[in-house]
């Protein structure tokens, strides 16, 4: 479950690299793809987030941490 997050955040730094070649598919794909991590990672019913919740404590803080550093930079 946590490989589907940490892909994400490659495509998002892929969507990063992008942007100055393709400004509204690289901004878009980036911006998107920190929004669907941040949704899965809601640890609710059958999302990544529960499953990473409850097996690995340490890697969802750490995944948290990460996307909210990520949502910040994308976005700002």
């Amino acid at each position: 479950a946590a490989s589907g997050m940490y892909l994400l955040l490659a495509l998002a730094i892929v969507g990063i690299i992008l942007k100055p070649y393709f400004p509204v598919f690289g901004a878009d794909l980036a911006k998107y793809s920190i929004y669907y991590g941040i949704w899965n990672l809601l640890p609710i019913g059958q999302l990544d987030g529960t499953k990473i919740l409850f097996g690995t404590t340490v890697q969802y803080s750490f995944l948290v941490i990460l996307y909210f550093i990520s949502f910040i930079l994308v976005f700002i």
